[in-house]
């Protein structure tokens, strides 16, 4: 195998785009020093297909062409729908299926739009029922008999001043017609309507059985179940005994099942009633809590202060949290004034060793007393100003390196300062004599000649999917 190409990153010209689909890509790629598949891409980037425009025609071919659609027949042989069509002009060969020709509208055949049904004009002027109706619609004929009728002014002043199945009758419409119509124009319904609904009838709605306030007030089962549910009241049921004022007075006065008990009511009912009335009773089971009690809190463990004061250990801790004391611990250690005077004199380490203790535990009583380590942290290191000199003339990483310093506070110091960061030397293209070397050598070898690593000629010779020196050899 011999050396790849380099990939070339030339701009295409006006020229080379204007042969794109009309050279073959593999001519195009011999005539610009590129690959076919640089040529291919461009031109689907492009949006141009390639046709065979020049090919000749055969006798075969020219005998398919009326025999088909312009379209099927350039798809079968690879050409463009106008190369068909004009070939097939040149030998003036009618089209596969012509378009018949165009009729236009005389007079009298207008005259008979709307006079008859468009199903009969079409049939009687060899029409299509679209044409029919689409020359009607634009002429603004409105259709013969319509099922729909229009309503006019003079049907829309008799509304309101007769009862809707009187004006019915008259303008030969439905009564539901015309009261859509009237409902619709917001005008009043001259005769109150017959189910209009009491309050004494209302009332009786739920205290018996729907179909004894049917006979009692005359009318169906289905419009006293339908009133009722509008007025969300429930179905008469026998097992169902409606709350009385004196039981009502009863409620949370005691505990619910004692309140059941009294009035022969479940414990669930009382509830029930209770809480749909809005009255809360506190828990039995909460007890407020007394000064003598709060003065407890901290001075012994939470489990241990809730046994004796007949709590739970939740009740307690929630307690003392809200109380802002902290908890008793029996491990936590009792400084002694001698042990208080060890902390720094001698290294935290060393004192957590001798009584038993973590280094953060003694670090953490040393501090709350004030007491400075035995030997603390030294000052951090002052920028000087051949230091700051340097800020923002190299990356921060590079310059932390240099001046033996954290890249973290290097960026800070800079940020602090103002000074914009360095800007990053973007690595430089790889030259068409360097690309072509690659895959030429040993990597190694390709380096050590352009005076760069061995992991950059890798990258780059992978990235072009170029094969390595030794997988060429192989056959």
């Amino acid at each position: 195998m011999g050396s790849r190409s380099p990939i070339n990153s030339r701009r295409w010209t006006v020229a080379e785009v204007g042969q794109l689909g009309r050279t073959p890509d593999s001519v195009l790629a011999r005539r610009t020093g590129r690959t076919i598949k640089e040529v291919r891409c461009e031109r689907e980037a492009r949006g141009i297909s390639f046709t065979k425009g020049d090919q000749r025609w055969t006798a075969a071919q020219i005998k398919l062409l009326g025999k088909m659609t312009d379209q099927e027949l350039a798809q079968r042989l690879g050409r463009s729908r106008d190369s068909v069509r004009s070939q097939r002009k040149a030998f003036k060969i009618p089209a596969f299926k012509p378009r018949p020709k165009f009729k236009y509208w005389s007079q009298n055949d207008i005259r008979l739009l709307g006079t008859m049904p468009d199903e009969e004009v079409a049939a009687r002027l060899k029409r299509t029922l679209d044409s029919v109706k689409n020359e009607r619609f634009v002429l603004g004929i409105p259709v013969f008999d319509p099922k729909i009728r229009m309503w006019t002014p003079e049907e829309e002043k008799l509304l309101g001043t007769a009862p809707d199945e009187e004006v019915a009758r008259r303008i030969k419409r439905t009564v539901i017609s015309v009261e859509w119509r009237r409902e619709k124009l917001r005008i009043p319904n001259p005769v109150p309507p017959r189910n209009f609904w009491t309050a004494e009838e209302e009332a009786l709605l739920g205290v018996a059985p729907d179909e004894v306030v049917a006979r009692e007030l005359d009318r169906t089962v289905l419009g006293v179940a339908m009133r009722r549910r509008a007025l969300g009241r429930r179905l008469f049921s026998s097992q169902v005994r409606p709350w009385t004022k004196a039981e009502l007075k009863l409620l949370g006065i005691a505990s619910d099942e004692e309140v059941g008990r009294i009035l022969d009511r479940s414990a669930d009912a009382v509830a029930c009633q209770r809480l749909k009335r809005k009255m809360y009773r506190p828990s039995p089971k909460f007890r407020p809590y007394t000064a003598e009690e709060d003065r407890l809190m901290g001075t012994m463990p939470d489990r241990e202060l809730a046994q004796k004061l007949g709590r739970t250990f939740i009740a307690v801790q929630a307690r003392r949290m809200k109380l802002g004391i902290a908890p008793k611990n029996p491990k936590r250690k009792t400084w002694t004034a001698d042990e208080n005077a060890l902390l720094g004199r001698i290294p935290d380490v060393e004192i957590a060793a001798r009584l038993n203790l973590t280094r953060d535990g003694v670090a953490a009583h040393r501090r709350d007393l004030g007491v400075a380590p035995l030997n603390p942290q030294p000052p951090a290191r002052r920028w000087t100003p051949e230091e700051d000199r340097l800020l923002g003339t190299m990356p921060d990483e590079e310059l932390a390196k240099l001046l033996n310093r954290g890249q973290s506070g290097v960026r800070t110091h800079r940020c602090e300062l103002g000074i914009p960061a360095a800007p990053r030397i973007k690595p430089q293209r790889w030259p068409p004599a360097r690309v072509a070397l690659l895959g030429t050598a040993p990597d190694q070898e390709i380096a050590k000649r352009l005076g760069i690593s061995t992991g950059t000629v890798s990258k780059r010779r992978a990235a072009l999917g170029i094969p390595k020196w030794d997988q060429k050899l192989k056959p």
